[in-house]
């Protein structure tokens, strides 16, 4: 399948309708798409059902990873949205792509309190998404990292997962 010049609703959705690719190379298609119009790909996928968003969020994380985005207003936007709903996949990603994305200057105060609802999920990889997320933040901003360390101890005292807990224990050690 060739990677669509464009990104709009109908191209995210036949890319990730496709049988034929295995979730990695819909990921790396829909990163392409990412990369060729970043505002376009972000105000579609805001507009796509919750199964699509999923593998759109990976997308966004993966491109996240590699590349900063000007248009983080909107990722803000997307990634709240995200951190709100029920589906794990999407909470996940979104999690990811605020730690990837820890370092623009953004208001987080409303992530931060819904990163650190999900810090007490029964779902391991949530509080591990969240983890990384809290840390990536409070590594990247001082004043969240004042508010943040007497938290973090609290949920290092109730953590019980040793990977999960590490994350956190990063932190004391920068």
């Amino acid at each position: 399948m060739t990677v669509p010049k464009l990104a709009n609703m109908e191209k995210i959705r036949e890319v990730t309708s496709n049988k034929s690719l295995k979730a990695n190379e819909m990921v790396e298609i829909l990163c392409k798409m990412i990369s060729a119009d970043v505002h376009l790909f972000l105000n579609d996928m805001a507009k796509l059902a919750t199964a699509d968003r999923v593998r759109a969020m990976e997308a966004l994380e993966l491109y996240t990873r590699a590349h900063v985005i000007d248009e983080i207003e909107m990722v803000e936007k997307l990634v709240t949205h995200g951190i709100m709903q029920s589906n794990t996949g999407l909470i996940r990603e979104a999690c990811r792509v605020i730690a990837n994305t820890a370092s623009a200057d953004l208001n987080y105060d409303n992530i931060v309190v819904r990163l650190l609802e999900l810090s007490e999920h029964d779902g391991t990889v949530i509080r591990w998404a969240a983890a990384t997320a809290l840390v990536s933040l409070a590594s990247h901003h001082p004043i969240q990292r004042r508010r943040l360390e007497e938290v973090f101890e609290s949920i290092l005292a109730r953590e019980e997962k040793s990977s999960i807990r590490k994350i956190y224990l990063r932190l004391k050690k920068e």
